[in-house]
């Protein structure tokens, strides 16, 4: 399943239309069945983590927006898999943090 999942998230990203937010939310649906499954299935976490920064990167929309558990979810991935921290820190927590200090303008 989680593999399911992360190839909707693959081709979401090709489209900027209500098809691929579709994508995303079913990719994050998958990830979530995946993860009843094995809870400790690190890809499936980092997967699913990715599944919510794209939700907030490609659609932001700051009602939807879910950066709070794409960061539960790599913080969760990176506890199974410590070497999964460097990764974490570069491709994750710089970016959303750019974008919440976005949303944050967005909103004042």
């Amino acid at each position: 399943m989680w593999s399911w999942g992360e190839v909707l998230l693959e081709l979401a990203q090709f489209h900027r239309d209500p098809e691929s937010k579709k994508m995303v939310l079913d990719a994050i649906f998958k990830l979530e069945e995946a993860l009843e499954v094995d809870p400790r299935k690190h890809d499936a976490l980092w997967a699913l983590g990715n599944g919510y920064t794209a939700n907030a990167f490609l659609f932001p929309d700051p009602k939807e927006a879910t950066p709070d558990k794409a960061a539960q979810c790599y913080e969760q991935a990176v506890q199974l898999v410590p070497e999964l921290h460097v990764e974490l820190n570069k491709n994750v927590y710089r970016p959303i943090g750019k974008w919440i200090r976005k949303i944050k303008e967005e909103l004042s």
